[in-house]
């Protein structure tokens, strides 16, 4: 603010206003009970995991902002959507005779209990979590999303199948590491005898640029 005469500006003052949001930042995952990768054979028209006889179960988990545990009970709700080829929607179902349904008290709990279509690559799940702060009265909100992938074995080809066998999440460092595994399989069947030489990469989306001394060629940028 200023103060004028006719002699020009006579003084100044300012006034910081401060907009203070006063919901505490929730931290949210997805908790699965086996492998997010789904193979199928066409040779014997099999999947594995078979979804169906063993249902793929997702739970969306919450932590509490100051202790960083899970805290089940500060979940207010959670809604379920889906990409599935070129489909999208949400999941609102609880009748556990469909293929997708949800459960648990908030609706935390997706529950896949059929295969997806051989024609697919999968589909991607995502949960909004409401987080309600009872001492600020406060409603927070998180996004996550998990892929689910299909991968279809055909008669001739070369596929490597990635996934982690024991869990994909560290919550507050524990576990301390995560084992992720790489299968092999030549014309549809596991293949434990060729030789062959493995190369791990991390994704960095530093890297934009051949001249960057991390750029690799043999998986490019990013």
């Amino acid at each position: 603010m200023t103060a004028s005469a006719d002699t020009g500006i006579v003084t100044t003052s300012s006034i910081y206003i401060s907009d203070i949001y006063d919901v505490r930042p929730v931290s949210a995952f997805i908790k699965a009970n086996m492998v997010l990768s789904q193979l199928y054979n066409p040779a014997d028209k099999t999947y594995k995991p078979d979804y169906k006889s063993d249902n793929l179960v997702l739970t969306a988990v919450v932590l509490d902002p100051v202790t960083h545990k899970e805290n089940p009970a500060g979940l207010s709700s959670v809604v379920w959507s889906y990409q599935y080829t070129d489909s999208f929607g949400t999941i609102t179902t609880t009748d556990n005779t469909k293929d997708w349904y949800i459960s648990g008290s908030k609706g935390e709990v997706l529950n896949i209990a059929d295969n997806f279509g051989i024609d697919s690559d999968g589909a991607t799940f995502t949960a909004l979590v409401s987080y309600t702060d009872s001492d600020k009265n406060t409603t927070a909100n998180s996004s996550i999303s998990v892929k689910v992938d299909l991968r279809n074995l055909v008669k001739t080809s070369i596929i490597l199948n990635t996934y982690s066998s024991t869990g994909y999440n560290i919550v507050n460092s524990r576990p301390s590491s995560i084992v992720v595994n790489g299968d092999l399989y030549i014309n549809g069947t596991i293949n434990t005898t060729m030789k062959r030489t493995n190369d791990w990469f991390r994704q960095d989306t530093s890297v934009i640029s051949t001249d960057n001394p991390l750029y690799d060629s043999r998986v490019g940028l990013g």
